[in-house]
């Protein structure tokens, strides 16, 4: 049997396997592959058992043991190993769950929580500036209609001063009968 790592192939039909065939296919001793479920099962994985309480390997368990092998002869740690398997399995079934949440339903979208809450404040974000630019904008042209009003109002009002001291100044300028007969 050929046994490669969680994405790879398993040479083997649907049915469980004990410890001593695993061990010889994984070219392991069966205490080290004990030690290794024992570990994987610390961090919570969990094995299929029949009635004698044997483990039972299927498919996915030679999968994540597999990866185990791999990674182990690089940490040199079981502990961090069994981390770093559970968490690559468990990423794996949550990634199968939301496959099958988007499949069940096709109309529907499906987010995550953080998806959900990342779009919330975006879209409230846009329309916080869509708002802004709306109110500047408006704000900029209330101002420039009043200042276009002061300006007329201003222009009107110094021709209005200008005619009445130009008419004020013929009033007061005697006429030259008067300044060439004027008293003195």
């Amino acid at each position: 049997m050929k046994v490669e790592g969680i994405d790879g192939v398993i040479g083997m039909a649907e049915y469980g396997m004990f410890a001593k065939e695993l061990a010889l296919n994984l070219d392991i001793n069966t205490n080290t592959l004990r030690r290794w479920a024992i570990e994987l099962e610390g961090q919570g994985y969990g094995f299929s058992r029949n009635d004698k309480n044997q483990r039972i390997y299927y498919q996915h368990d030679i999968l994540a043991l597999s990866d185990f092998q791999k990674i182990i002869e690089k940490t040199q740690s079981l502990e961090i190993t069994a981390k770093a398997v559970v968490s690559k399995v468990n990423d794996k079934k949550n990634a199968e769950m939301m496959l099958g949440v988007i499949e069940e339903s096709k109309d529907k979208i499906v987010f995550s929580k953080e998806e959900l809450d990342d779009l919330i404040n975006r879209v409230a974000s846009e329309a916080v500036e869509r708002a802004a630019e709306h109110l500047s904008k408006k704000f900029l042209d209330i101002i420039e209609q009043r200042d276009r009003k002061l300006i007329h109002d201003l222009t009107e009002t110094m021709e209005q001063k200008q005619l009445g001291v130009a008419a004020t100044l013929e009033e007061e300028r005697p006429s030259l009968f008067t300044r060439f007969f004027k008293k003195r």
